[in-house]
């Protein structure tokens, strides 16, 4: 190591008490923490800023006079938190510690203690055998753990003399104060106990237990399984199980607990401890409802037929793991409902916490389809409840992922069962005791036989996606995943969004802006209310509609200001509709023409397309040939003499979608993440508004017939004898005020006013 770095390091370390705290948060240089970490492990010491630690406290539900109804949290040096983490793993992969200890080790050993436990109490069940359970609580085991006999444990794995020294070290003159609002407690001396918050606590545990459950495990008849193995005991860190076929095994199993634990400075605390234990009678397993067992000379709660006991987070009756309920689900979406928060702090709240907090719940040994089902119906009401979605709304929109196109609700049905079902892969490559169970005959393998059918679709995110891609109403909606800015308002909301910005945006994105044209509306009625011969779908509205042209009009040119501010912020000569003649007289009128450097012009026609059956590639290309021809060029170069000439067009989705074709665009433009974001925001909102402004005039003048947008003739031609133009409308007088006279109120609404003969409709 560098004579240089060593005094760094040294002298980085005597600064650390009197520098401050933020100095902490910045970057470190990898080579002085290597130095530093290597001094401290060479030397044995602990520094002295290191010792220091504080305590912040919890409550927990319960009166908060009772000082057990707070949970402390001590939070020590980051720093020392990074050094002991490597060291952790390290201890973790050199030592050997029993495989019935799956507290923090490289093994889903949740998952396989619940199981083994759940196929321990159903085998026997079935077999009609007795079975004993004990669940034992250790009292404040992780405090109360003397330091003496963490030495021993560390001696017995065999953890070299270096090490052990070092990790003493750091509990020698170790101290917390104790935090509550502004005031700070005396400091606490840490005499016993692993340090809370510390990466070195839970193996150092580990260890600590690992002396008793080999002594268990091989001294005791233990519990039998289907596969033919024994187990006496299970651990995952301080929870601790006692499994025993036979009544009269448990009190030897329990004097050695009870003895092991008195010579480490812990106990037993039997209050909490609970039993499950069933006798033969008649060739059945019938459970006791007396307890039999005794800890320090007080009986062991015993489990009653219809009570459960919570194990790993999970509940557990005296038949197995107990069937995962929607009760909680019900009551957290009812809270949901009545919060005081916007719809999109709803969707967020339910997809980053109510429905992350049932996973784990329904990862059972008895889990259902018809329980998942019923979650994913609950959540589907609530979704539809917050956004004001219809209930013909296609599920494609809710479960695909956002970046495909949807609202990212994971469907529980399939998303449970996949998880499960790569859990039990990995548990079978990993823990010998759970591979043997899963193939051998028994409660396990019908486990893994249940789930394999209820994932025999496979990932459900694939299936979606696809959905996305091949239903009418969603296609197009998949060219989200080429470009963030597409789905970024799904996943933060925009700036100056309202609540019901947002419920329309996604209305819009999922089809749910009302309509006539939707699929449980008779056929005879979807015909357009403005007067049009076309179905009145949202794509028509937003798109095609005479009575929504001028607003298309602004959107796009919301757009085009946009990209034509940003040009000019990049101190790019912008010219806005220039007119370009050709040498014959034909005109051309693009939306861009932006002067880039080195004597090259872009010029840019921005369009906005609905995401359908048509690609928005495909429009793409079309809107570049409209300006990509040797006519167009011919009068550019006559415009622009001397110039580089470069066409490429920006063409977005009416439903806020940025597809990849215009990557070209963007790059020549650099065009940032927020402009993107921008215009995704302005297609939305005008989306909505566009629709308002439909709803609002044909709700207020009712039907049109479907003549009433015919094209206008020639100023002053009429139809003969009838004293009306061809477009149905009274013959108006010269006088303003008379020809208001004249005009009945259908006549005068502003919002269907007829755009000009040839005028383009798809801006």
């Amino acid at each position: 190591m560098p004579r240089h770095l060593i005094s760094d390091a040294l002298e980085w370390i005597n600064e650390i008490p009197t520098v401050p705290t933020h100095y902490l948060a910045k970057p470190v240089p990898r080579e002085l923490l290597e130095a530093l970490f290597n001094i401290l492990l060479y030397r044995r010491l602990t520094p002295v800023s290191f010792m220091a630690s504080r305590t912040v406290l919890i409550p927990k539900e319960g009166d908060r006079r009772d000082p057990n109804n707070w949970r402390p949290i001590t939070i020590g040096s980051a720093i020392q938190r990074l050094l002991h983490r490597i060291i952790a793993r390290r201890l973790q992969a050199a030592v050997d510690l029993h495989p019935n200890q799956r507290g923090f080790a490289e093994v889903d050993g949740t998952l396989a203690n619940t199981l083994v436990l759940d196929t321990y109490i159903k085998s026997r069940r079935i077999q009609g055998k007795s079975y004993n359970v004990l669940s034992l609580d250790v009292r404040k085991a992780f405090d109360t753990v003397s330091r003496e006999a963490i030495h021993l444990a560390m001696m017995r794995l065999g953890v070299p003399t270096a090490m052990r020294d070092y990790i003493e070290s750091t509990f020698r003159d170790a101290y917390t104060t104790i935090n509550v609002g502004a005031q700070h407690s005396r400091e606490i001396r840490l005499k016993r106990g692993v340090k809370q918050g510390d990466p070195l606590s839970p193996i150092l545990f580990s260890m600590l237990l690992d002396e008793l459950i080999d002594d268990l495990n091989n001294t005791n008849c233990g519990g039998t399984l289907p596969s033919g193995h024994r187990v006496a005991a299970l651990a995952f860190a301080d929870d601790l199980l006692l499994l025993q076929d036979q009544d009269v095994h448990v009190p030897e199993a329990l004097d050695i607990v009870n003895t092991y634990f008195r010579l480490r400075g812990m106990t037993i605390n039997p209050g909490k401890c609970i039993s499950i234990a069933a006798a033969t009678i008649q060739g059945k397993s019938v459970p006791r409802s007396r307890p039999i067992f005794k800890v320090h000379g007080k009986f062991v709660p015993v489990l009653r037929d219809l009570n459960t006991f919570k194990y790993l987070g999970l509940q557990y009756s005296n038949t197995g793991a107990d069937k995962p309920s929607v009760f909680n689900l019900v009551k957290w979406l009812a809270n949901l409902h009545k919060a005081p928060l916007k719809p999109d702090q709803k969707l967020a709240m339910l997809k980053r916490h109510i429905i992350p907090k049932l996973h784990y719940g329904l990862q059972t040994p008895n889990i259902t389809g018809q329980i998942l089902s019923e979650a994913d119906r609950l959540i589907r009401k609530a979704v539809r409840r917050v956004l004001h979605l219809s209930v013909h709304t296609g599920s494609q929109f809710l479960y695909a992922a956002i970046r495909d196109g949807g609202l990212g609700i994971p469907q529980l049905r399939y998303h449970i069962p996949d998880v499960l079902r790569r859990r039990l892969e990995n548990l079978s490559r990993d823990d010998s005791l759970a591979k043997a169970m899963l193939a051998s005959p028994g409660p396990a393998a019908e486990f893994r036989q249940r789930v394999s059918v209820l994932a025999a679709r496979g990932p459900p995110q694939a299936y979606w996606r696809e959905q996305v891609a091949t239903r009418p109403f969603s296609r197009g909606l998949e060219d989200c995943a080429h470009d963030a800015a597409s789905r970024e308002w799904l996943l933060r909301t925009p700036a100056g969004w309202t609540g019901r910005d947002f419920v329309r945006a996604a209305q819009l994105r999922t089809g749910n802006l009302p309509t006539m044209g939707l699929p449980y509306i008779p056929r005879e009625r979807r015909r357009c209310r403005a007067g049009c011969e076309r179905v009145e779908s949202v794509s028509h509205i937003l798109q095609a509609c005479p009575v929504t042209h001028f607003e298309r009009i602004k959107r796009h040119d919301e757009i085009v200001r946009k990209i034509a501010a940003h040009c000019r912020k990049r101190g790019w000569t912008t010219e806005v509709e220039p007119r370009i003649y050709h040498q014959d007289g034909q005109l051309f009128i693009p939306d861009l023409a932006v002067h880039l450097a080195a004597e090259s012009i872009l010029v840019c026609d921005v369009q906005v397309c609905w995401e359908g059956h048509r690609t928005l590639a495909e429009s793409w290309q079309n809107k570049k040939l409209v300006y990509d021809h040797p006519r167009f060029r011919e009068a550019a170069a006559r415009r622009w003499a001397g110039s580089r000439i470069a066409i490429s067009p920006l063409v977005l989705g009416a439903r806020g979608v940025w597809p990849r074709s215009n990557a070209e665009t963007a790059a020549l433009l650099q065009l940032p993440k927020t402009i993107k974001g921008s215009c995704i925001q302005s297609c939305l909102k005008w989306g909505s508004s566009i629709h308002k402004i439909f709803m609002a005039s044909v709700w207020k003048h009712g039907p049109r017939p479907a003549h009433h947008h015919q094209p206008r003739p020639p100023e002053g031609q009429a139809t003969a004898n009838t004293g009306t133009l061809q477009s149905g409308r009274p013959a108006l007088s010269h006088s303003r005020k008379k020809r208001k006279r004249q005009l009945t109120p259908t006549q005068r609404a502003p919002s269907l006013a007829i755009p000009p003969a040839g005028a383009s409709l798809d801006n």
